[in-house]
């Protein structure tokens, strides 16, 4: 996971991110022991971090969207487990989530003052693929039942 996030290259970061995509896809929806190790380690509290940070460092929108894409598979996986009332705690992951609420709010902020012409009028700023990544991201972190929607609401203000 260091490498991935020091790693520059766009092309490498995007097949990272959809192995590690897929791979928490299937180990959530094939309850498959196999890769136990490896998530083990992607969702220890160090590589969390590591993967938090990545998305709120101050880089280009496109590296962005390879490490949230990869935040809201595991998204997922521990909304599923909180909607079934598996979750014994709140997840690290959401943890790490609630500390860091303002710095990804701020993820739906566009500071370049770019404008788009629609025949609806001028959009300021224009919708782009990385903020309907934050958008998911939000909507997956709420999706698992309105009483921890409102829970996350009020402790997070």
């Amino acid at each position: 996971m260091q490498n991935l996030c020091t790693n520059k290259d766009l092309e490498a970061l995007e097949n990272v991110s959809k192995m590690l995509s897929e791979i928490v896809s299937f180990s959530s929806s094939s309850g498959s022991q196999s890769f136990l190790p490896l998530m083990s380690q992607l969702e220890s509290e160090e590589t969390l971090k590591l993967l938090i940070n990545f998305v709120l460092d101050d880089i280009s929108p496109e590296f962005r969207q390879y490490g949230l894409q990869v935040i809201i598979e595991l998204l997922k996986k521990e909304t599923n487990k909180i909607a079934s009332s598996q979750a014994e705690s709140l997840p690290t992951l959401f943890s790490l989530i609630i500390s860091n609420m303002e710095k990804l709010v701020n993820l739906l902020s566009d500071k370049s003052g770019k404008q788009m012409n629609t025949t609806a009028g001028v959009l300021s700023p224009p919708l782009s693929f990385h903020r309907i990544l934050v958008m998911e991201f939000f909507l997956q972190l709420v999706k698992p039942s309105p009483i921890w929607s409102t829970w996350l609401l009020l402790n997070t203000i």
